[in-house]
Parts: structure tokens; C-alpha cells; sequence
């Protein structure tokens, strides 16, 4: 018999708070955390826009480097171990705690600045790449928790997050681990800023998915850690229960590099297998979190795969990418936890800048301008990535 799987800690440092109860705040007001880029000189890019922590509560100092990749994970483990109290579960028993983490840069930063100081100054420190590899994310976590059940970075592209949701929830319920601390981290990077520019997926002004007038995306940067616990483990323990882990489910494009598959083939057998996976069915679902990244090709193929799976009863869609940008491999981690705050608190999230339907016969409510208050059930949080790479989560209200 497969375990009930819950999440009972949640934590998050983004570029529209940096506590829980911030960033919870800024979603139901519909905040943007988008604005003008401070990290690096944007003039030659055809945006000048981004998705920024606050360097201040990162205790950034200009001019001074510091890979703060890191800083972000210990302030978001901190707080989601210190809610769940996984403390509890380790002192127990270490070996039944399992991490997997996700990543698209990992310590990029680092690399950049060894870059420019090789360029500037014909030399640069060569222990600042140590700094650089996906999977210290993952050995960083585990050592502030003290975690030492099985161990995973995923680096899925944009997937990568809900990818790591999701091997924690399938280790919990097959009774590998009865807790897995899972999220996500990236960093607002100058190569990834180029890189998509270079693929002229950057807007040219502000993103609004799902828009007729949409015409890009913005990057943006986060960690966002959920702890998930096996039901009985948190009952036991008294745990705060936020939601409940229903289902997951991978798929993959085999269409192109970059570009989605544009009838949204490997999108659709996601949704439908994260529902299968949960023992539900579309009529279930009364909130979808989508991927939503405001670019034209990704926007087109998430409304058909939505179409096919649903038909004519859609319920409300909304992107959070319009809050805070494409936190890339963290994308899927901040976006379950936006999913979570939404069942546990009854709202749906908000797609900003949102005018006008992508085409005429499109008749989608895509939550345009503010949250709004909804008795939800069931929500699924979807990631779609390069290289064909799809995957959805299945989120349901806890009730006992």
C-alpha cells in the first residue's frame, strides 16, 4: 500500500519575499517582483528587466563577489526544516531523510567572476570554480539538515524542480524515506540572461502570459525548499500539514532542443499521467499553476495540451512567472509552493499584465490582475523545459 504524502514545511527566498508569510502576501496582492536588472549592466540586452532578491537580505555589498547561490539555500532550508521540524525525524533517525534538490546553474556565479577576473586581471583564484558544480547544492542541503537518506540533484532544465518534488514524494510513499527536504535553486546569472536573449526568448518589456501581446519572458531567481513527510510520520509528530502530494508524473517531447512540441504531446501525457497517478480525473481539478513562461511557442502549446486534457470544462489557469520572473531549475519547487499556499489558503494566484486572450476561440479564465478567493481541492503545478523535458505535480487540500 503506497503512503499518503504531505508537505509540512515550506521555505522561500524570492525576489517578492523572503519569508514565508512575505511571499504569501505579495501573491494574494498580485506584487510584481519584477524590475529594473541592478546585478549587471543590461544596455546591450533587449530587456532590461528581471526578477531580483533583494540584495539587501542577502547582505549583497557592490562591488564585492559572493556566490549567494548558497546563502539562498541555508535561508530556505532553514526555514522549512525549522517549520516541519525535521529536527525531529533526523534525531530519530538520519538514514530515513532523503534530499533532492534542483539546479540549472548551480554555482554559475562563481564561474562568471573567475571569467572576469581571468579577463581583467590576467588572473583569477581557481578555488572560486570548487564553488561551481550542480550537485553542492544537494551535499549543502543534506549537511544543514543533517540528512542522510538517499540523495539527488536534478538538473532537468525548467522541469528540474518539480522533478525533485516529485522523487521525494515517489521515495516517501514507497517507504524508502519517511521525509525528503526537495526544492530548488538558480541564481539571476549573466549567462543565463545571454543565453536566452541569444534565443530571442526574452520580452522586449515586461512579461504577461498567456496575452495576445505576449512576447517573451523574464528571468527571475529563487530557492524554494518543501519538506514532504509521510502523513503518518506527521501526525505522529504533530507537524503543521500544509497539503497533500496526489500524484506526479514525467514526460518527454523527443521534439526539438529548445522548441516545444507545438500539438503539446509530452505537456498532455504529464497532466493525464499525474492524474492517473492520483486516482483522479480532470473534473477534479479546480486550480492549474501553469508553466507560463509569456513566450509565444510555450504559451501556445500549454493552452492546447490544457484543451486536450480538460476540453470545455477548464478551470482557472494562471502563470506566478508574471510575480517573479523564470527562476529556471527552481521553477517548478517556487511554483509548487505557490500551488501549496494556494490550496492551504484558498485563493488562486494572479497572471499580471494579462489583457487580452491569445485567440479568439480561447475562452480561459487566466486569473488576469489580482488572486482571488476559491474554494480549491485539487491543483496541479505544471513544468515544461528544453529539451522536451515535462513534468506535473498533483496538489490536494489536506483533510484528514
Amino acid at each position: 500500500m503506497k503512503r499518503r504524502v504531505v508537505i509540512t514545511g515550506l521555505g522561500v527566498v524570492s525576489p517578492i519575499g523572503s519569508a514565508v508569510d512575505d511571499f504569501l502576501a505579495a501573491l494574494r496582492e498580485g506584487r510584481s517582483g519584477i524590475r529594473p536588472v541592478t546585478r549587471f549592466d543590461t544596455s546591450c540586452y533587449s530587456t532590461q528587466m528581471g526578477g531580483e532578491v533583494d540584495g539587501d537580505s542577502l547582505g549583497l555589498t557592490p562591488g564585492v563577489f559572493r556566490d549567494y547561490i548558497y546563502d539562498m539555500v541555508r535561508e530556505a532550508v532553514r526555514q522549512a526544516a525549522g517549520e516541519a521540524r525535521l529536527d525531529e525525524l533526523v534525531q530519530r533517525d538520519p538514514w530515513a531523510v532523503g534530499v533532492s534538490m534542483a539546479t540549472s546553474l548551480g554555482g554559475t556565479l562563481s564561474r562568471e567572476y573567475y571569467h572576469e577576473q581571468k579577463h581583467l586581471k590576467g588572473e583569477a583564484d581557481p578555488a572560486l570554480l570548487l564553488n561551481v558544480p550542480a550537485p553542492l547544492v544537494t551535499g549543502l542541503t543534506a549537511r544543514l539538515t543533517g540528512a542522510r537518506g538517499p540523495s539527488a540533484t536534478l538538473v532537468t532544465a525548467c522541469a528540474a524542480g518539480t522533478n525533485a518534488v516529485g522523487l521525494g514524494f515517489d521515495l516517501i510513499r514507497r517507504g524508502e524515506v519517511r521525509a525528503a527536504v526537495t526544492g530548488g535553486v538558480d541564481p539571476f546569472s549573466q549567462v543565463s540572461f545571454s543565453g536566452f536573449h541569444a534565443l530571442r526568448a526574452l520580452t522586449k518589456h515586461i512579461c504577461h502570459p498567456f496575452d495576445a501581446g505576449r512576447d517573451g519572458l523574464v528571468i527571475g531567481e529563487c530557492a524554494a525548499v518543501c519538506v514532504l513527510e509521510d502523513l503518518e510520520s506527521a501526525l505522529e509528530r504533530g507537524a503543521p500539514i500544509y497539503a497533500e502530494v496526489l500524484g506526479f508524473a514525467i514526460s518527454n517531447d523527443a521534439y526539438h532542443q529548445t522548441t516545444p512540441d507545438p500539438e503539446g504531446g509530452g505537456a498532455e501525457r504529464a497532466m493525464r499521467g499525474a492524474l492517473e497517478d492520483a486516482g483522479l480525473t480532470p473534473a477534479d481539478v479546480d486550480y492549474i499553476n501553469a508553466h507560463g513562461t509569456g513566450t509565444t511557442y510555450n504559451d501556445d502549446m500549454e493552452i492546447r495540451a490544457i484543451r486536450n486534457v480538460f476540453g470545455e470544462r477548464i478551470p482557472p489557469v494562471s502563470s506566478s512567472k508574471s510575480i517573479f520572473g523564470h527562476t529556471l531549475g527552481a521553477a517548478g519547487a517556487i511554483e509548487c509552493i505557490v500551488t501549496t499556499l494556494c490550496l492551504a489558503h484558498g485563493f488562486v494566484a494572479p497572471t499580471l499584465r494579462w489583457e487580452r486572450p491569445p485567440v479568439e476561440d480561447v475562452e480561459i479564465d487566466f486569473v488576469p490582475g489580482r488572486s482571488r478567493e476559491a474554494d480549491l481541492r485539487v491543483a496541479i503545478s505544471n513544468s515544461f523545459a528544453f529539451g522536451g523535458n515535462t513534468a506535473s505535480l498533483v496538489l490536494g487540500r489536506y483533510g484528514g
